[in-house]
């Protein structure tokens, strides 16, 4: 590594492998064009992260993409047209996408998020011989872009919203467990990250039509889920059904309206986001740890105190202008647009130790293509970075 043959310092993030992929300077140009809220690998890898982490089978994960407007297609083992390894994801054109001939451009699973290619999302689920062809039925039925071969899968069903009571007394049961799993036990601390990450992006993805505190939420705790992908854990999701149900309802209550029980849920998932960043200060991983109280501090904890008061929990989830301010992109300057973007995408990862009042700036790359440099060091330059190349991303 070169930092120790220069005497450099080491982040943990490199140190372990577990660091996220950094965006590349076509996707932040892309979402400035655009004007979109967040970068589309951003919304993608929640829309993933929530269908993997309620899904019981391969099968149902297919259905659950295709049905939240995502393009999915197999990666079959080489040479084969029946072996799938892996998936890639796109965001499905719009209107000006296809009046210009724009392609999709394709997000293999690894690209996403190291835990979310297709070998550790078939540890969560069923791979019995009946699940895993009715697996292969629907990743034909994806790649033809014909229908689902299932159209009343458990997907489809309106749930109880009382069931939010009994999500959060399984989560609180599944903190219980946690508290027993020693700090040591990487494995089991990187699923129950990954997991607790996937309820957050479920429930972002039912109440939240811009990224806010849930998506937030979700993004840290899933950097805490990241190993090298040729890594696999043992054995350490037994216990994980707590977090697939209380996602299960979440995403498929039959009403969106705040309850008591929703604040109780919120709680328990605060309590596994601090039971997980107890994990990695006992582990040394300071920085790590503070991101995640970091996060909490700023984005659940107001989000709780709303829900647990009956006069303000109806607007809880309100989005204020005053957060979110909407910028039309023919209004503004090239540049300025740029920095807003870059910023919006900071905003929704946790802050480092050290940065005043919840306010990030993040240095952009030089028009030049001189290398720019932000608070915490230097920042690729366009140059330096790979582009994302429409249709020949494979996941990784």
């Amino acid at each position: 590594m070169l930092e120790h043959r220069y005497g450099l310092t080491v982040l943990n993030s490199r140190e372990q492998a577990r660091g996220v992929r950094g965006l590349e300077p076509a996707e932040i140009e892309t979402t400035r064009r655009t004007g979109a809220p967040e970068p589309v690998r951003h919304t993608l890898e929640r829309k993933v992260r929530a269908a993997a982490t309620v899904s019981k089978t391969e099968a149902e994960f297919v259905r659950r993409i295709r049905a939240d407007g995502v393009l999915i297609r197999p990666r079959y083992d080489r040479g084969t047209t029946g072996t799938v390894v892996g998936y890639s994801v796109a965001a499905a054109p719009t209107r000006g996408d296809r009046a210009t001939g724009t392609a999709p451009v394709w997000f293999g699973g690894g690209r996403l998020s190291k835990d979310l290619t297709l070998p550790r999302l078939r540890d969560e689920w069923d791979t019995s011989a009946p699940a895993n062809e009715a697996a292969s039925q629907e990743w034909r039925a994806a790649r033809q872009r014909s229908a689902v071969t299932v159209g009343d899968g458990r997907e489809r069903a309106g749930l109880d919203p009382a069931l939010f009571a009994r999500a959060a007394a399984d989560m609180d049961r599944w903190n219980t467990y946690l508290a027993s799993v020693p700090t040591s036990d990487r494995a089991q601390w990187t699923r129950a990250a990954g997991r607790a990450s996937g309820v957050f992006a479920a429930w972002s993805a039912r109440i939240e039509s811009t990224p806010g505190p849930l998506a937030a939420a979700s993004a840290s705790l899933a950097q805490s889920a990241q190993t090298p992908a040729h890594t696999r854990g043992e054995g350490a999701g037994a216990r994980m059904t707590a977090a697939a149900g209380a996602a299960l309802v979440l995403l498929q209550a039959t009403t969106t309206d705040p309850t008591a029980a929703m604040a109780l849920l919120l709680h328990q998932l605060m309590r596994t986001l601090d039971a997980v960043a107890a994990t990695h200060r006992a582990a040394g991983e300071a920085d790590r740890a503070a991101q995640l109280v970091a996060v909490r501090t700023r984005h659940l904890d107001g989000l709780h105190a709303c829900l647990a008061n009956p006069m303000t929990a109806a607007s809880a989830f309100d989005v204020r202008p005053a957060q979110r301010p909407e910028v039309r992109p023919d209004r503004v300057d090239g540049r300025n647009e740029e920095q807003r973007v870059a910023n919006v995408v900071a905003a929704q990862s946790p802050l480092h130790p050290g940065e005043a009042g919840g306010q990030r700036h993040v240095a952009l790359p030089d028009p030049a293509g001189r290398e720019a440099t932000g608070p915490g060091g230097p920042v690729s330059s366009p140059g330096t970075a790979r582009r994302a190349r429409p249709d020949h991303d494979r996941e990784r």
